[in-house]
């Protein structure tokens, strides 16, 4: 069969080149693919995409007719492993895994077994009763670094795990272990939330080094159940939690005055989202909110700096009243561009970046803003 009868055809989608990968431009964002390989037998030859109209194909050199033909062959394991004891071990249904930037891989789940989980020196190395969770890091190629339990004498359930942009983990779930008699076992002293909030679970999220050192841990819950479905570094010093709650009544242990729905709604459960900030990061104050729409393209009018949104141009608009640099992160908390502007200084910059949600911060002031850039 010749290369060029194998097409695909794109709908809704702008097809351009870049280079030599595939550019789809669509409403939410660009996509990106790579470029193509092929070989013929067992001899790789020159593929690239070809673009007609809204199909693409490919166009193959080297090729004898009679030599099969493969493009993009399937993906090969590189490693696999079992992890887990005696017990019936369980993966979380949510996010279980995140990896770092040097390509270590963290997971969560959910253990009842008594060995084979945690490592010598972890922070805590004997399961608390008859559930734990469970963090364990590997290294990108398969070989354990370390593995903790996370739990006290209740039941312990480890459902998320993130990594920001310093190599710092995050674990979440939920938890029975009342603070009574297990002082330390889920939160820490100082932590926002020291004690069990007295119903049936309470969420957590704690944070531990890339060496698997605790750094902090909270409780977060009412009266009712709680637990803690996701966890998402923002920036440094900030992380958000999000899950389901129980716990009627507000503002209190789960919604903060002024919130955007301060009581619970009475249904059975009701989401959750908090965003915590570690003491002495950018003054740990609470961020502005502002979304950006085409249609109002200011970001930041109530600080000496603004970013304004140039409708459907790609680009925006800065603007600085004292000499400063405006930073925008990822939600892993990681630096992708930094605009430095002069005192007065008002110029145009094109996004390097896709649509999405970001941060936007003057490293001037510690002032930051939450942006969702549309395009």
């Amino acid at each position: 069969m010749e290369a060029s009868a194998v097409r695909l055809r794109i709908q809704g989608a702008e097809i351009q080149m870049k280079g030599e990968e595939l550019l789809l431009s669509t409403p939410f964002g660009e996509i990106v693919q790579g470029a193509p390989r092929a070989w013929a037998g067992d001899r790789e030859v020159q593929c690239k995409w070809k673009i007609e109209g809204d199909e693409i194909s490919f166009w193959i050199e080297g090729r004898r007719i009679e030599e099969p033909l493969r493009i993009d062959p399937t993906v090969q394991r590189v490693w696999g492993t079992y992890y887990g004891g005696e017990g019936h071990e369980e993966p979380s249904p949510y996010q279980s895994i995140a990896v770092d930037g040097s390509g270590h891989v963290y997971f969560v789940g959910i253990t009842p077994s008594i060995s084979q989980i945690a490592t010598a020196g972890a922070h805590q190395v004997t399961i608390g009763a008859n559930n734990d969770a469970f963090l364990v890091k590997f290294s990108s190629s398969g070989v354990p670094q370390w593995g903790t339990y996370y739990g006290g004498s209740g039941a312990e359930e480890g459902y998320s795990c993130a990594v920001d942009g310093d190599g710092m983990v995050y674990l979440a779930g939920s938890t029975s272990t009342s603070h009574t008699g297990c002082t330390n076992c889920i939160a820490t002293a100082g932590a926002h939330q020291v004690l069990h909030g007295g119903g049936s679970d309470d969420a957590y999220v704690v944070k531990f080094s890339s060496a698997g050192v605790r750094q902090w841990g909270t409780y977060y819950g009412g009266a009712g159940y709680d637990y803690a479905t996701g966890v998402a570094p923002l920036m440094a010093g900030y992380v958000f939690l999000g899950g389901a709650s129980y716990s009627v009544g507000g503002p209190g242990p789960i919604s903060t005055v002024g919130a955007h729905q301060p009581n619970h709604a009475g249904g059975e459960e009701d989401e959750f989202i908090v965003l915590f900030c570690e003491e002495g990061s950018s003054g740990c104050a609470p961020l502005a909110h502002t979304t950006l729409e085409p249609t109002h393209p200011q970001a930041a009018s109530s600080f000496s700096w603004s970013v304004h949104l140039i409708p459907f141009s790609g680009e925006v608009e800065l603007h600085a009243a004292e000499t400063t640099s405006l930073e925008v992160y990822d939600l892993q908390g990681r630096l992708l561009v930094c605009w430095r502007l002069e005192s007065g200084e008002r110029r145009r910059e094109v996004i390097p970046f896709p649509a999405g949600l970001y941060v936007i911060r003057n490293s001037a002031t510690g002032e930051a803003v939450r942006v969702v850039f549309p395009f």
